[in-house]
Order: C-alpha cells, then structure tokens, then sequence
C-alpha cells in the first residue's frame, strides 16, 4: 500500500510539474524551449535522466506530451524507471471566465513504471528511494500518565468508524467539468530480489482507471470504470516456487457524489467481474485449508465417541448376562431375564455402524485455487460498498455471497462455499448437502482490507453432522432394541442419557414412553398458556396506563386553551373598552366639553 501510494505521488508530482510549467513556459518560450526546460527541470527534480519526445501545446486547447522516459538513478544504463506512451489534458480555458473549470481530455496513455526492490549497505532499500525525504529522528518524549477514563475515552475514539467529511456542493468555488480522466493500458513491475533466498516479481498490467462526464454542480451520475491483471511469481534459485497469482478484474458503473441535500454522500451502483483467478501458495487461503482439517479431527473425535458408547452399551447387556442378580426385582425369573439380555445383546450387535467410518473429503480444496468468474453487483451508500450477491464459479466448486466493504477499510462478508456433488459420499456429507447433493459449507470473512480474516462457520458445520451421525445412530437403535420391555429400559436409560440427554426416553417405542411424552407436551402447552395469559395481563395493564396518561394529558390541554380563552377575551374587553372611552372622550369634545 505504501508503495502504491508513492507512486501515485511521483506520477501526481510529474503530471502537476509538467502542466504548470508548460503552461507558463508556453507564454514566453516556443514549443522547443518548453520541451528544453521541462526536461532540464524534471532532470533536477528526479536525479535521473529524462527523455521527451513530442510535445504540441496551445495555451487555450491543451497540451499533448509523447514518449516520456525517466531512466534509474543516475542514467538510463541503469534502466528505465517510468516511462509513459503519451500525456493528454485537454481544456476549456474560456469557460474559467463563467466560473467553470472544463476539463475535455487529462489521459496518461499506457504509462509504465518498474519498481525494484533490493538490498544495500544490509538496508533493504527501493530503486526510488533516493527521492523519499528522510524522516528526522525524535527523542522519546516523557509525557504525563493519562487519567484511566481519558485512556478510555481515546480507545473509543479509535474504535470507532471513520465518518465521511461533510463537504457541501455549495462550498466549491468552480464547477468542475470532466469529459474524461484517468489511466490507459497502465502496467506497474515490481522485482523484489531482497526477500532472502527468493525472488518475487510482482506485476499489475493492462491498468485502468477512468472517470467519465463529471458534473459537480450538476451531481448528475459520473460513470467510472476500472481493472487490471494481476500476476505475482515467486522464484529461488531460479527455480519457480509454489507462490503463484493470476487474476483479471474489470469494474463498471456509476456514482452520485452528493445527495439530494448537496452533500457529499457517495451512492451508486457497480458491476464487478473477475475471470481467470488462480491462487497457489497463499496465507489466507492456506489458513481456511487448515481449518478444514480441524474441522475434520472434530468430527472424527465425535465418531469415536458414539462408537465408544455403542461398545459400552454391548458390553453392558453382555456383563447384565452373567451377573443378573437384581432381575427378580424387575418382575420375572433370573433365566427369563438372562433370555432377555441374551436377545437385546444380538439385536445390538447386529447394527450398521459403518456410516461411522466415514469421512468428510476436502478434495475441492486444492493445493491451488481457481475460478473460471466471478460475478457482482455492488451499491455505495452509507459510507459502504455493499454486495447482496456474489457469485463464484470453479471447476469443482462455487460460491455465493453478501456482505460490504466500509469506507472505514472494515470487511464483512458471509459465503457459502459449495462444493461438486461427487464429493457426497456418505452420511457425514449427506449432513451438509443440499436439494441438489452438491456440500455446503458457511464461510465467514472479516476484519480489515489490510487484515482479513477468512473463516470456515466450525460451529455450524459440526452441529449438522453430529445432528445427523445422531440421529442415524438413534434410528438404528430404536428399530434393533424397540419395543423390549423395562429390563432393556431399566439399565441401557443412564447410557442412552450420556448419549442423547433427554431425548434418551423416546427412543424405546412402549406406554411409558408416550406416557412421557403426552405429559411433557401438556407441561409445554401449559407454560405456554401461561406465558400468554402473563403477556396479556402486562398488554392490558401498559393499555390502561397509556388511556390515563391520554386522559391527563387531553384535561391538560383543555384547561390550558381555556385559560387561554378567557385571557384572550378579557384582553378583547380591554380593548373594546379603551375604545368606547376614546369614542366618548371624542363625542365630548365635539360638543365642546
């Protein structure tokens, strides 16, 4: 980010040197002047070599500049640093006189900048760093231990969310016009050779980022549109790595800068499609392969649980075989109950537990990641790029999505992650599938642009195979030991409740368990009831209470606008008095009194 940032300055800093001195320099000098000082100029400016091939300009249309190269430092033998296809800036210098800035064309066509990391005197340093000023060094300052609630009060105020400036359409001096603004076929090199052992070459190509029919005063919809490639090679030893990135993006739409009260508030709506995305080697994506696999060991950990409990519930039946002492008290013989036992044991051991074994394959999860496209259309307003849907399609995988993006560079997006139908292969996946047999799994992405976490929903996964490894394991049991009488239930319910809690008591068919059941739903019907009645009772009291504060409030306003009436009739009878003795006085003097 730091690097991109300066770049953006050392472009800024060439294009405001280049159009303001050639629009002075034009004024006194001929082309061939302006294009002698320009180059001296920058030359001073960059410590390099600069080379300008055409340049046409007309103090009142506009300037175009060809073939700018600015070689490393000292000369181009050392390379070329920057170097630029053409500069556009087209104007309107008349409409400056009506208070508007017009800008028909300001174009830089296929610049090209090549970026080389390296290091030198043990520093690891930039082949532009000769043009960052050094930052002076400061001695720690000792200050003054801040109050515990000043801390807070800080904290919060750096948790908080960045709100946008309130800037007023009203506030700009001159209306702003632009046909056409931006990059062309752009492409930024970056060779990175500091990394020990490694040699990263990074490389943005076909670059650009254009703004088209800019209105301000107006604030009618600007149209903007924006891509890339990206592609990121690792190599050691001359050797390619494992670290690989290649990826197309293409962003389309329009913006409103300000609302309809003139302030800046942006609002639009964007279409946004990647293509051909391939990702080997990378953090994040390693990250969400890894917890996959503890996904895995949490399941598996699971499995081995029920499969202990069902040994425990076979070797319990065969112990209460031998050692059935207590079986007179249950009602029938020591040898019946033996028979019992003996039966119930053979049903248990005659279950189909090989769904147990199976697994929850990740396949889709390569070593490599790949999509063919991804599709979505995303809306600014209140200060987020929001996305109601994303769409993701990979040979053996997709992926759907919401979430938004915060001015504030904050993240939050929840996907679901849906992999081919030929990785359900049994009752562990049949957990996760959905109508069409393709595996579903949540994924949720957060934190910052600079931060990103992205995470599988563990919670959710696990509970929806435990829920379905459960309850194929209770089907099973309930059709091999159902309907046996209170010796199976009188010893297997406290295994049973380990297993299954409460659940445990509906599991063998019988009276007692319906018994059980009816009496629990009647105790539910009746909290219910309850709960209503109580909810009922409060309605019917905060309605009572409201219709008397209405009361007091309408006898309030009653006697406030009588009082107010009496007070405007006697201020009438005042004045209607007042009158009559002036009428009087008037008639008095007439006649001479």
């Amino acid at each position: 980010m730091k690097v991109a940032k300066l770049i953006l300055k050392i472009i800024g800093g060439i294009v405001g040197l280049v159009i303001i001195g050639a629009i002075l320099l034009l004024i006194f000098f001929p082309t061939e002047k302006v294009k002698e000082i320009a180059i001296e100029q920058m030359q001073k400016q960059f410590h390099r070599q600069v080379q300008i091939g055409d340049v046409s300009l007309n103090l009142f249309k506009g300037i175009v500049i060809k073939d700018v190269k600015i070689s490393d430092r000292p000369s181009f033998k050392k390379g070329t640093f920057i170097r630029c296809k053409a500069f556009v800036f087209k104007y309107n210098l008349w409409k400056l006189l009506q208070r508007k800035l017009v800008i028909k064309k300001l174009v830089l066509e296929q610049p090209e900048i090549f970026v080389k990391r390296y290091v030198k005197n043990k520093k690891v340093v930039f082949n532009f760093s000769d043009l960052i000023p050094p930052i002076p060094e400061k001695l720690p300052e000792k200050k003054a231990e801040k109050p515990q609630k000043q801390k807070k009060e800080e904290k919060k105020k750096e948790a908080a969310p960045k709100q946008m400036p309130k800037v007023k359409k009203s506030q700009i001096p001159v209306d702003l016009q632009i046909g056409k603004m931006g990059l062309e076929k752009a492409k930024i090199e970056i060779i990175d050779t500091a990394t020990p052992k490694f040699k990263e070459i990074y490389s943005l190509y076909n670059i650009h980022f254009l703004i088209e029919n800019l209105r301000i005063y107006e604030n009618k919809p600007l149209k903007i549109s924006t891509g890339f490639g990206l592609s990121v090679t690792e190599f050691e030893k001359g050797k390619q790595t494992d670290k690989d990135i290649n990826l197309e993006t293409e962003i389309r739409g329009n913006l409103k800068l300000f609302d309809n009260k003139g302030i800046l508030n942006p609002t639009g709506e964007f279409i946004v499609a990647l293509k051909n995305g391939k990702f080997t080697g990378i953090q994040a994506y390693e990250e969400l392969r890894n917890q996959a696999q503890d996904i895995s060991k949490s399941i598996t950990a699971y499995q081995e649980k029920l499969l202990a409990s069902y040994k425990k519930l076979a070797d319990q039946v065969a112990k209460n075989q031998k050692t059935i002492s207590k079986a007179g008290k249950l009602g029938g013989t020591v040898e019946e109950a033996s028979k019992k036992a003996e039966k119930l044991a053979k049903k248990i051991a005659s279950m189909d537990l090989s769904f147990i074994k199976g697994a929850l394959e990740w396949k889709f999860l390569k070593k490599t990641f790949e999509f063919d496209e991804v599709k979505t259309k995303v809306k600014v307003k209140e200060s987020k790029v929001i996305s109601d849907k994303i769409c993701m399609k990979g040979k053996d995988f997709r992926a759907e999505g919401s979430g938004y993006t915060g001015f504030d560079t904050t993240v939050d997006y929840l996907f679901t992650l849906i992999a081919d139908k030929k990785y359900n292969k049994n009752e562990i996946t049949k957990a996760l599938a959905n109508k069409k047999g393709e595996l579903e799994f949540p994924v949720k992405i957060t934190g910052t642009i600079s931060d990103i976490k992205i995470l599988f929903e563990k919670a959710e996964i696990i509970r929806k195979i435990e829920k379905q490894l459960k309850e194929k394991f209770m089907s099973q049991f309930k059709t091999k030991a159902g309907g046996i009488d209170n010796f199976a239930k009188q010893y297997l319910e406290s295994y049973l409740n380990q297993l299954f809690g409460e659940n445990a008591k509906y599991i063998l068919s019988g009276k007692e368990g319906a018994k059980a059941a009816e009496q629990e739903a009647k105790a539910k019907i009746e909290a219910e009831k309850k709960r209503v009645a109580e909810e009922a009772k409060k309605k019917e009291e905060e309605a009572k209470r409201k219709a008397e504060e209405a009361r007091k409030k309408l006898e309030a306003e009653k006697k406030k606008k009588e009082q107010k009436a009496k007070k405007k009739a006697k201020k009438e009878a005042k004045k209607k008095k007042k009158k009559a003795e002036k009428e009087i006085k008037k008639r008095l003097k007439k006649f001479g009194f």
